[in-house]
């Protein structure tokens, strides 16, 4: 009986990670762009392997990049050295694809980093000639804290589709509405 039981059971592979809102987004990111991912370079970091993937700034939206520009992104996962490892939650930016990414520089390994894991990287699809973006994908469960202290299941930023320039105008008032509170 227990042979059944545990042949039954499957294994659960998920990281629990705070539901960060747009304004959430923007606020803890250096930068923001509208970016394209091209090549993808696995590697040791102490520990971990991590992936570093290289940007094409299509658009900046928050930041000191500029279009054209390429931003090295790392992220948390990847194969190195014949070693793969899967992060539950990390970011997923496939080379060729379109996203908007959000990043912050690591204090210690002075690294980019997506913000808040998939959270922090919005894939762009060309729905009937409409640049859309997406929910993003991820295997993370997203949690907030409620007024009474407690964890309760948190909504990502983007929940459903919305049009690209939609987006993008939301970010754009979020940054300055951000630049004139720190003047």
């Amino acid at each position: 009986m227990l042979c059944a039981v545990l042949l039954s059971a499957r294994t659960a592979a998920a990281s629990v990670v705070e539901a960060l809102s747009l304004a959430e987004l923007v606020k803890r990111a250096e930068q923001v762009v509208v970016a394209t991912p091209g090549e993808h370079m696995g590697r040791r970091s102490g520990n971990l392997i991590v992936t570093d993937v290289q940007l094409r700034v299509d658009e900046a939206l928050k930041g000191g990049a500029k279009p054209g520009d390429t931003l090295i992104a790392t992220l948390l996962g990847g194969v190195a050295d014949g070693v793969g490892l899967k992060v539950p939650g990390e970011a997923a930016l496939p080379a060729g694809a379109q996203y908007v990414v959000f990043l912050r520089r690591q204090p210690q390994s002075k690294e980019l980093r997506v913000v808040g894991m998939a959270q922090g990287a919005l894939p762009i699809e060309l729905r009937s000639g409409t640049a859309m973006v997406l929910p993003p994908s991820h295997d993370a469960e997203l949690m907030q804290r409620g007024s009474d202290g407690r964890l309760k299941e948190g909504e990502a930023a983007v929940a459903s589709e919305i049009a690209l320039p939609d987006l993008l105008t939301r970010i754009r008032s979020l940054v300055a509405s951000a630049a004139q509170g720190a003047r």
